[in-house]
């Protein structure tokens, strides 16, 4: 398992073990990693909220040191990254583009940005390569492409709603936004 708080990352092997099971340590070059995605146990992938930082590590339970941290969207800060594969991880900013990736530790050229045109997103959820969805204001974001560029995303409002803070989809037909 792998949590992410502040410039911190902290890992554990047994994670029901208690405290004495987590290590931590402070990843250099990130301001304030707010969300981590691990589709593997050889590739965990981190948001920084405040700047456009992607952190990644291929080998998350070495600890901090193991962290690469590569600036994917200038010094627009990040709100959420989801990974449903090691080659493919999407991630959304606060001023309505969408990054995404078939190579997540790949560095800035390895990530694609599309503007889809909302003010922000919040967390993603991507329970296949064919499905990522995304919180938006009064909605939800979709795309069954990820990497298809902006005709690919989809907001769709949801009647009622204020913004969407979290998504969890559990499958490609089940999916909880709050």
């Amino acid at each position: 398992c792998v949590a992410v708080s502040g410039t911190q990352v902290f890992v554990s092997t047994n994670p029901t073990g208690g405290p004495s099971a987590w290590t931590f340590g402070t990843v250099s070059g990130v301001h304030t990693l707010d969300a981590v995605s691990c589709p593997t146990t050889s590739l965990c992938v981190a948001s920084d909220g405040q700047t456009g930082n992607i952190a990644s590590a291929t080998n998350p339970s070495a600890g901090a040191a193991a962290w690469s941290v590569a600036d994917v969207n200038g010094t627009q800060g990040l709100s959420g990254v989801a990974c449903a594969s090691p080659s493919l991880c999407v991630a959304g900013d606060f001023t309505g583009d969408m990054l995404s990736s078939t190579n997540p530790s790949g560095g800035l050229p390895a990530w694609q940005l599309t503007h889809v045109g909302t003010t922000s997103f919040t967390h993603f959820s991507c329970p296949a390569s064919s499905l990522c969805v995304g919180g938006a204001p009064s909605g939800v974001v979709t795309s069954g492409t990820p990497t298809g560029g902006n005709g690919a995303w989809t907001v769709s409002p949801i009647s009622g709603t204020g913004t969407i803070n979290s998504v969890s989809c559990a499958t490609t037909t089940l999916c909880v936004a709050v």
